[in-house]
């Protein structure tokens, strides 16, 4: 809680820091603003503070319209859809994935769009759209197998997809899934281990 509150008070410092960069340097002030609302909103999403995580995603969102700035707006919608999903708004969710697909793809952030695959499916599966979920699901599995960038993304989808062969009652697919998920994830957990210690490591050098 206590980093969390510290975060927050860095960003409010920093949004005053924009403004008044703003004032002789309009673009590089409007690049720190859109900083500092994606980093608020994704705080708040985190605490499961909603309201306040679709007012900045949404505030961000509409600021991206006036200059067509195509990555920022795929981030904001994404950010959106996740936000909708998690409060049940799956109408929402799925229109605000769909134009963070558009727009990461015409930005070429491919990292962007293969992990809206995951969005996807998980929100068709919410809706109980079970082939669609699927269907987007194996299109993640795919790409997560491939790509660095999206290794949790992987222990997601392996999960989602042993809960979706569940529901199709394929109980031998769900458990291969599920045993691949374990196995996923256990591998995720080392290396975060090893990334906590080469950090740590990295401090005691820059402490000396």
């Amino acid at each position: 809680t206590g980093d969390i509150a510290e975060q927050k008070k860095l960003l409010n410092e920093l949004e005053e820091l924009s403004g008044q960069v703003y004032k002789t340097n309009p673009a590089r002030g409007k690049m720190y603003y859109r900083i500092v609302y994606n980093n608020k909103a994704g705080i708040f999403k985190d605490g499961k503070q909603y309201d306040s995580a679709r007012f900045y995603y949404s505030a961000l969102y509409q600021n991206t319209l006036s200059d067509h700035n195509l990555e920022m707006s795929a981030i904001s919608a994404a950010g959106l859809a996740d936000v909708y999903y998690e409060t049940g708004n799956f109408d929402s969710a799925l229109y605000y994935c769909r134009i963070g697909s558009k727009n990461a793809l015409e930005a070429r952030r491919l990292d962007f769009y293969r992990r809206n695959h995951l969005r996807f499916a998980k929100i068709y599966f919410r809706q109980g759209s079970i082939d669609s979920a699927l269907q987007y699901a194996y299109l993640g599995l795919s790409e997560f197998k491939t790509y660095s960038d999206t290794s949790r993304s992987l222990s997601e989808v392996l999960l989602l997809l042993s809960r979706l062969h569940e529901k199709k009652k394929r109980f031998d697919s769900a458990y291969y899934y599920l045993a691949a998920y374990y196995e996923q994830d256990n591998q995720d957990v080392k290396q975060q281990r090893i990334n906590d210690v080469h950090n740590i490591s990295m401090q005691e050098v820059l402490n000396q």
